[in-house]
């Protein structure tokens, strides 16, 4: 685990990487989240300073459906860890940003209020808009202001990819093929908040299952993706593989052993580190592909270490915990989506 203590130290440390805080965008969010995931209270600092840098005049932030996305979820998992009430304006305004930007009552496009039909079916950006979903059900958590509508709107559109097909791009059918570029991911996050909900919430559960399941299975296609070489991949398959090791422990282990390794290599040389596929995307797996004497070895005689090591390395996006100071959850109330989409 020192490998993960060594990367929070440089994260938590601004001056390693002022790029990443100062545009308060995805790269900000995501190292924040990645510090909260350690469990470590010595990485809360860094939260906190990181979203105090932002505009006390919350309508400043901006109209940036990806950022909003995922700043909202690492705003509220802080809030949730500390009950620090100083972030909640800021939650609040992504929520409300969120009502008046959703589109069709559905879901959001990149950033802005204009529409392009023509980008894809609808205009819509579904990567976008699953982090906008998961932070409005976060927010329901905290305790801000959420519109039902907004909230039911978007869990409705998302929830009917389930069993679909992959999770697609816009507003159309599942798209086909094994990959998502981790969209499946996001929506099954999505779908394990909303699993805590009050009521019969057996579709949700049954959703986030089959979305885990098809990241889990969908390895031919590592980190393969349009427009980003599969960051969107990268960044959620680690994370909601997790949720099948209670579900599917076999398929899991047999899945992560060599798959973890190929993501994480541990190179011996530079050569072989520039043939990872991280580093590549699609072409570079290919490659590894053909390199069947290198990495994909190296990763079948690493399996089983990898098998009983990689739980606790792929911190998942579980439900969340009440604030400090609160007794019991708040729970979402959500309702049934209808009979045809079920």
């Amino acid at each position: 685990m020192a490998h993960i203590e060594q990367a929070a130290d440089f994260f938590a440390d601004r001056r390693n990487c002022e790029n990443v805080y100062a545009g308060r965008g995805m790269p900000g969010a995501l190292a924040c989240l990645f510090l909260l995931s350690t469990g470590d209270d010595k990485y809360i600092q860094p939260v906190k300073a990181y979203f105090d840098s932002f505009p006390k005049d919350v309508k400043q932030i901006g109209d940036h459906t990806w950022n909003n996305g995922y700043n909202g979820i690492a705003c509220a998992k802080y809030y949730l860890r500390t009950g620090d009430k100083s972030v909640l304006p800021i939650l609040q305004y992504y929520c409300d940003d969120a009502k008046l930007r959703q589109k069709f009552g559905a879901s959001w496009v990149h950033w802005g209020t204009g529409i392009g039909p023509g980008y894809v079916d609808g205009g819509l950006m579904n990567p976008a808009g699953a982090q906008v979903l998961t932070t409005l059900l976060l927010g329901k958590e905290c305790g801000v202001q959420v519109d039902d509508d907004t909230l039911l709107g978007s869990l409705r559109f998302f929830y009917r990819f389930a069993g679909r097909g992959t999770v697609p791009y816009g507003d159309h059918r599942g798209e086909g093929g094994l990959g998502s570029n981790g969209k499946d991911g996001m929506i099954a996050a999505a779908m394990q908040i909303a699993a805590g909900s009050q009521g019969d919430v057996t579709i949700y559960e049954e959703a986030r299952k089959y979305l885990a399941m098809s990241i889990l299975t969908s390895y031919p296609v590592l980190v393969q993706g349009h427009g980003d070489e599969g960051r969107g991949d990268g960044i959620w398959r680690s994370i909601i593989t997790s949720y099948m090791l209670q579900d599917r422990p076999d398929q899991y282990r047999k899945a992560m052993g060599p798959s973890h390794m190929v993501a994480r290599p541990e190179p011996r040389t530079r050569r072989q580190h520039r043939h990872c596929p991280t580093h590549l995307g699609e072409r570079g797996y290919r490659r590894i592909r053909r390199r069947r004497g290198s990495v994909i070895h190296r990763a079948s005689e690493n399996a089983a270490h990898h098998r009983r090591t990689a739980h606790q390395v792929l911190p998942g996006l579980h439900p969340a915990r009440p604030p400090v100071g609160h007794e019991g959850r708040q729970g979402i109330p959500l309702h049934r989506p209808p009979s045809d989409l079920l």
